[in-house]
């Protein structure tokens, strides 16, 4: 009886080993099947990352305006003040940014209207003899003028689009580049004086002095608002002059800027 035990206890005991043993063999066969199956899917490719504001600012150099620059010539009341406090990247990898630091600015614009901008620097700055009004500030309750808008990073060509001066509105989209977008009247009138506070003890250098460019707003009555002619006399202009044709479709050059890569991570304030 005893010795019957003992053999019945020791098949026992091996099949419980063997149980185990077969056990950890499929479970074995399970994990490389999986590792095999996700080896052979198709890799995604990594997405690429904003570049820090310490290597933005190192790359585009003088045309990086960064939020220290902002906060020098913003008005010391002015509420958006530290509106990029927690930006950590910039929404264009270094790749982008190295390509375009010729051709283009790097701005952190905060959420100012054109009327904010004005109230907020020196008269001399503006113009006050454009547009339709003889007080020169016919858009003081246009809602383009007194649109906020978000505050953001924003890379805008240096110079217009080539060969975009007297052509339709619709001609002048043509000639963008697929990751090119028309810049706003805001961002336009905060570059042009943002650029010339920071840079006016160095060379004085005006960005426009010359050219009006036509921006993406309208009106209230359709039609496309014009910023530059920065001179030192006459300030920046806000126009809607028509051109001798009577036609606003077929005035002024082209400015644009390059649309936000989708990146991941990215913090705005």
């Amino acid at each position: 009886m005893g010795n019957r035990l003992l053999a019945l206890g020791a098949s026992i005991g091996i099949a419980f080993v063997v149980a185990v043993i077969a056990f950890a063999i499929m479970s074995f066969a399970s994990r490389c099947a999986a590792l095999l199956a996700l080896d052979a899917s198709p890799r995604r490719p990594r997405k690429k990352r904003g570049a820090t504001l310490e290597r933005a600012r190192a790359i585009m150099g003088a045309r990086y305006f960064g939020p220290s620059d902002t906060r020098l010539w913003l008005h010391p009341n002015h509420e958006d003040g530290d509106v990029f406090s927690a930006m950590g990247e910039v929404p264009w990898s270094e790749e982008t940014l190295k390509r375009c630091r010729k051709t283009h600015m790097l701005f952190a614009v905060p959420a100012m209207s054109i009327v904010d901008i004005r109230r907020g620097v020196a008269r001399s700055l503006f113009s006050y003899t454009h547009g339709d009004d003889c007080d020169g500030m016919w858009y003081e309750h246009e809602p383009f003028a007194l649109d906020k808008g978000v505050a953001g990073w924003h890379l805008v060509r240096s110079a217009p689009i080539r060969d975009s001066e007297f052509k339709k509105w619709s001609s002048q989209l043509a000639l963008l580049k697929d990751d090119e977008v028309p810049v706003s009247a805001r961002v336009m009138v905060y570059v042009i004086i943002a650029h010339y506070l920071r840079t006016r003890h160095a060379d004085g250098a005006r960005l426009f002095k010359d050219d009006y460019v036509r921006c993406a707003d309208t009106d209230s009555r359709g039609v496309h608002v014009a910023v530059g002619c920065f001179g030192e006399k006459t300030g920046l202009g806000v126009s809607r002059l028509m051109v001798a044709s009577g036609d606003p479709n077929e005035s002024r050059l082209m400015i644009a800027s390059i649309t936000a890569e989708q990146l991941p991570d990215l913090r705005f304030a």
